[in-house]
């Protein structure tokens, strides 16, 4: 990424205001709008096409099959919401793959960080087994799931920061073991 460009600048902008967005929503109401996903998917798609033309619109789809492939898996057995299937889609037509990677990577890390953290100053009243952090951005209802007893994290928000920290080591230059990947 090229500080001096414009292109880089609009990325920035639109991520900053896609990541911001869902975050803030998916932690008010743990849900992620399908409007504001659809909307960082097109406004991504076109961004892709309009920088790198046909290549970036290839780019794009291998980013998106990962991003969104990975945790349709993960959502199909159970591990996630539909709206975080459709905000790492979104997202990763934006990021492409290497960063797409990272954010993977790195949201995992600060939803385990968070969750033993939660696991150990929480009262443990009943000596259950530790519960299963558990991204939930589709809760019927009034968006707030039912205590069922585990952890429930609105995965927007450390994607959010995930995004910014592999765009940040991307732009001070650090080389990063995951952006071999």
């Amino acid at each position: 990424m090229d500080l001096q460009s414009l292109e880089t600048w609009i990325l920035l902008a639109c991520v900053a205001v896609f990541t911001l967005s869902a975050a803030v929503t998916d932690f008010r109401t743990r849900r992620i709008p399908n409007w504001l996903n659809l909307t960082a998917f097109g406004l991504g798609l076109c961004f892709q096409a309009w920088r790198d033309g046909w290549a970036g619109l290839g780019s794009a789809a291998l980013a998106f099959s990962l991003g969104f492939g990975m945790f349709l898996v993960l959502w199909l057995i159970g591990g996630g919401g539909g709206g975080d299937v459709k905000l790492m889609g979104a997202l990763s037509v934006w990021l492409g793959v290497s960063l797409i990677w990272q954010v993977v990577i790195y949201s995992t890390i600060l939803v385990a960080i968070h969750s033993a953290f939660v696991s150990a100053t929480k009262k443990d009243e009943t000596k259950k087994e530790t519960p299963l952090p558990v991204p939930v951005s589709d809760a019927p209802g009034n968006g707030m799931p039912p205590n069922d007893g585990r952890i429930r994290v609105p995965f927007a928000v450390p994607v959010a920061l995930a995004t910014w920290i592999a765009i940040g080591l991307t732009l001070s230059g650090i080389q990063s073991p995951l952006a071999m990947l």
